[in-house]
C-alpha cells in the first residue's frame, strides 16, 4: 500500500502554504491539505491507516528537495507497521490448557439459561393453492 502511494506521489505538485501546512494538486482531482506536524491530510488517510498518503509523500518529498530534512517517507509510517513492532507482540508464548478433566469444580447455585427464541420478522410466506383451486370452474350461472 505504501508503496503505491509513493508511486503515485510521484504526479503531485506540493504548495507552501504556512508552517506546516501544504497544498498537494493531484492532476484530474481535487487538492489536499496536508499537515506535517500533526500528520494529517485532507484525504483522512494518513489519520485512519497511520501510513503517509499520497499527498503525504509528495509533501515530504518537496520538503527534502526545499532543504528541511524531513526524512525517507518510510520513517512517517507508524510505528505499529514496523517489523520490530510485530516481534515485540508475538515474542511471547501462549501456553495450551489442560483438558476439561483437570478444569477445577465450582460449586455455583446460578444457572445460566439461554434467552427466549423470537423468531425473526420477514415477509410472510406464499400459500400455494390447493389442487382444488386449480380445477378449471364449472359454470353454474343460470340464464333467464
Amino acid at each position: 500500500m505504501f508503496d503505491a502511494n509513493k508511486k503515485e506521489a510521484t504526479d503531485c505538485v506540493v504548495e507552501w502554504i504556512e508552517a506546516s501546512l501544504y497544498k498537494v494538486s493531484v492532476p484530474n482531482e481535487d487538492h489536499c491539505v496536508a499537515n506535517i506536524d500533526r500528520k494529517e491530510c485532507g484525504c483522512r488517510m494518513w489519520e485512519l491507516t497511520g501510513i503517509p498518503c499520497k499527498h503525504a509523500v509528495a509533501t515530504i518529498n518537496y520538503m527534502n528537495e526545499d532543504g528541511k530534512g524531513a526524512g525517507v517517507p518510510e520513517e512517517w509510517v507508524h510505528a505499529a507497521y514496523s517489523l520490530e513492532t510485530w516481534a515485540r507482540m508475538y515474542s511471547y508464548k501462549i501456553n495450551g490448557c489442560s483438558g476439561r478433566k483437570y478444569w477445577p469444580i465450582i460449586e455455583s447455585t446460578t444457572v445460566i439459561i439461554p434467552p427466549n427464541h423470537r423468531p425473526q420478522v420477514d415477509r410472510p410466506t406464499k400459500k400455494k393453492k390447493s389442487n382444488d383451486e386449480h380445477a378449471i370452474p364449472t359454470s353454474s350461472c343460470v340464464t333467464h
